[in-house]
């Protein structure tokens, strides 16, 4: 939220206070909130840690509850870290066996030619929205160099599955998955 209320704020040109004097905040308040996205307080952990053991086992339960739906769960790239096998079931029937590399990137896999891409039949209203929310979860301006790796593909080539319609013959079927973590 942090970096969003700072990238809106600075696009137009308008400062902590002028925003926080419209807002009717301080101007103390509005720095906090653009502060809180940059506070380094946590380490990262890696997901396979052995502290992370419980978290991995509340996914697990989720996903299993899920089926026979499928489900999975993304990091903040869209590389699939948990999947029940319905998901692995799905993705291996709409996607060319070459893109599924260890780990699976979703947003490849998505707006890839021989992805999910071509079974997608709201594909042009889906793209528009899964660019931007990419564009918003990789961020613009960090030094992170696997999420500008990402964003350097932006031209449609990749990109976190949302909510879409497929369709398989005479069939079409909805689709709504990813949980980021």
């Amino acid at each position: 939220m942090g970096q969003l209320l700072r990238d809106w704020r600075t696009a137009r040109g308008i400062s902590q206070l002028d925003l926080a004097l419209h807002a009717r905040f301080s101007a103390r308040h509005v720095s906090f909130i653009e502060a809180g996205g940059f506070a380094h307080i946590y380490r990262q952990t890696p997901f396979a840690a052995e502290e992370k053991s419980h978290i991995r086992g509340v996914l697990q339960f989720i996903l299993d509850r899920h089926k026979p739906y499928a489900a999975v769960v993304l990091d903040r790239y869209s590389n699939c870290v948990m999947g029940n096998d319905a998901s692995q079931r799905l993705v291996a029937a709409l996607v060319d066996p070459s893109l599924l590399a260890n780990p699976v990137n979703f947003l490849r896999i998505t707006y890839h030619p021989c992805g999910a891409r071509r079974w997608i039949v709201n594909w042009d209203e889906l793209s528009r929205h899964l660019l931007g929310r990419a564009e918003r979860e990789l961020g613009v301006t960090t030094n992170d160099p696997t999420g500008a790796a990402l964003r350097v593909s932006r031209a449609g080539r990749m990109l976190p599955i949302f909510s879409c319609r497929f369709t398989s013959g005479r069939t079409t079927s909805n689709c709504a998955c990813s949980v980021p973590i």
